[in-house]
Formats: structure tokens, C-alpha cells, sequence
């Protein structure tokens, strides 16, 4: 994947219940933001979500993680784009900052919408521009 997309240090105020592990509502909502900023960086329009599926929580993202939320559009149709996400954290440890990858993948699909909200379908040039 290329660079995070969403940089964010995992907070006490979004943490699940009195553990130290991150809600599942938080971690959606970054992928969800993660998959908008690299729809954006595609198309250079407004967008929407459309879904966000596949959410896999494979180990658990803690308070003070240094999270970093990874998007790469691997898929387009006439006016959609599949977005696959994934989040590392850097994490305090005896070495100082371990990296951790993997911890969360979801997929997304979004839609490119115009100023009045109509979907807007894909140039042949940005679906070209995607396969280089």
C-alpha cells in the first residue's frame, strides 16, 4: 500500500468500555475517512460511501497506538470505486517504537458525486490513470 492516509494517535475518549482496546465504531470511522482522502486524491471531486464491508479486527488497536490507515483504490466501475484499507500502528515498546501491521482491513466502495449529489461516471483517462 502506499502512504497512511489517516494519521491519528488512538485516544482515551474512543476507547470501548473500560479496556484500553479501541471501539470497532472508531476504527470504521477511520477507514471510512482513510477511503474518502484517497477517493479524493483520485478523482478530485466530492464523493460518497456506498459501503463499507469486510471490516476484519485481528488484533486490537490500543490507547496511545500511533495508527496509520492505508487506502489504495484497486477496482472501478462506471461510477464506483473499490477501495481495499488496511491499519498499522507504531506502538510504544522496550526497543522504543515497534511497528505492527495488520491489525484492521476493511474494503470500501465510494462514489463520485457532483455538486448537486448526481453520481458522476469515471473518464476513460482516470480509469487508464489508475492501471499505471
Amino acid at each position: 500500500m502506499q502512504d497512511a492516509k489517516i494519521k491519528i494517535i488512538a485516544m482515551p475518549k474512543d476507547k470501548s468500555g473500560d479496556a484500553f482496546v479501541m471501539s470497532a465504531g472508531w476504527i470504521a470511522k477511520i477507514f471510512d475517512l482513510a477511503a474518502g482522502v484517497a477517493v479524493k486524491e483520485f478523482t478530485h471531486n466530492r464523493s460518497v460511501t456506498v459501503a463499507v464491508d469486510n471490516i476484519n479486527f485481528k488484533k486490537p488497536i490500543l490507547v496511545g497506538d500511533y495508527v496509520l490507515c492505508y487506502a489504495d483504490i484497486v477496482k472501478l466501475g462506471k461510477s464506483s470505486m473499490e477501495i481495499d484499507m488496511q491499519i498499522d500502528v507504531k506502538r510504544l515498546c522496550d526497543e522504543g517504537f515497534c511497528e505492527i501491521k495488520d491489525l484492521a482491513s476493511a474494503k470500501a466502495t465510494f462514489v463520485s458525486i457532483d455538486k448537486n449529489g448526481k453520481k458522476l461516471i469515471l473518464s476513460d483517462e482516470l480509469k487508464k490513470s489508475l492501471n499505471k
